[in-house]
């Protein structure tokens, strides 16, 4: 019992009631957040999202001070005290005409 107290409580989706700050780009804006509005609204429909947009070194500072809780980008070089999951990977074709 004495345990409940010094826990944190589970994190149920459907009754949270916060907000969270997401940096990313203008690009990570238009691949990723409309399929994660359409998750979260659907499992999560009180959670609030505050996105900003900067450079890389802008969105990773922001992390570090708190200022953002999570970022989405392309990060070659990432801080020791962060921690990045690879979401996905892409290829860029360039196509012209002769």
């Amino acid at each position: 019992m004495l345990a409940t107290l010094f826990e944190s409580p589970a994190f149920a989706p459907e009754w949270a009631d916060r907000t969270f700050r997401i940096a990313m780009s203008d690009y990570g804006a238009q691949v990723i957040l409309p399929q994660l509005l359409r998750e979260i609204r659907a499992v999560a429909p009180h959670i609030q999202l505050v996105v900003t947009q900067g450079s890389r070194d802008a969105m990773i500072t922001q992390v570090i001070d708190g200022e953002a809780d999570l970022a989405f980008g392309v990060f070659p070089k990432m801080p020791q005290e962060l921690q990045s999951e690879i979401l996905f990977q892409e290829a860029f074709v360039c196509v012209a005409a002769k």
